[in-house]
């Protein structure tokens, strides 16, 4: 199967759940961050416009991401910022994406996800989202819990392939 991980961390907790899919999976996970750093305010302000298209300007990934269109799934993690993806994870889906291929999006954060989803189905409608599974601060709370139903997941997830 030609499955990927693909995520964005900022103080560990989705690195931590992609390793756990990975070794799960053995599948190496693959951390993307952005070609320029923007400063929180100007994010807070592209959030604030509701301009996707915007967004799609601004967000370019660093990384020389190659996602072949054999891809038969994608694991996107993603930390939550105030309701919405990272800007990493923005850039990523509304950039990188090819049609058509099914998500399963894991997100850690620190009390309140609500609205995470529609935001990411919003920026890949043409990407269904087969599966997701949230994870509160996994490195603060229950570490193994987090590691074990991460993997679980994973194995659930691949299974609806």
């Amino acid at each position: 199967m030609n499955i990927k991980i693909l995520y964005n961390s900022y103080k560990g907790n989705t690195e931590f759940i992609a390793k756990c899919i990975g070794n799960k999976l053995g599948i190496a996970p693959s951390n993307i961050s952005l070609k320029d750093i923007i400063p929180v305010k100007e994010f807070v302000s592209l959030i604030n416009e509701n301009s996707l298209e915007k967004r799609k300007e601004r967000l370019i990934l660093n990384n020389e991401l190659q996602i072949e269109n054999d891809t038969e799934m994608l694991f996107i993690g993603t930390p939550v910022w105030a309701h919405v993806p990272s800007p990493e994870v923005q850039g990523l889906l509304l950039n990188y994406l090819p049609n058509n291929v099914p998500i399963a999006v894991f997100y850690c954060h620190g009390g309140k996800p609500e609205g995470i989803i529609e935001e990411i189905e919003k920026m890949a409608p043409d990407n269904p989202i087969i599966s997701s599974c949230d994870f509160r601060s996994p490195l603060m709370y229950y570490k193994n819990d987090s590691a074990k139903r991460a993997e679980k997941w994973a194995e659930e997830t691949i299974s609806l392939l």
